[in-house]
């Protein structure tokens, strides 16, 4: 990694590097984790349900992403979901 010289106005900031956890399951969310922070979960199109009720029962809800090409798919996830940024 490379570093990078700051000015003496930033020598008392904090920086935060981003960073990319994948989780086994959503389930593994028991803190809400705020920064440059992406949780990733992979999982089987047929465990969509249960990947969902995770997500709900985490009870946190900032942001959710979906990639996919169909859009009845993302929008049905939307919909089943009470996410603050989709």
């Amino acid at each position: 990694m490379k570093a990078c010289k700051l000015s003496e106005a930033h020598a008392t900031a904090v920086f935060l590097l981003r960073n990319l956890i994948e989780l086994e399951s959503a389930a593994q969310l028991t803190r809400e984790e705020f920064g440059p922070v992406l949780h990733v979960v992979r999982y089987r199109s047929d465990q969509i349900r249960e990947v969902l009720q995770a997500i709900r029962d985490s009870r946190y809800g900032l942001t959710l992403g979906v990639q996919t090409r169909l859009e009845s798919f993302w929008r049905q996830i939307f919909e089943d979901t009470a996410i603050g940024n989709t």
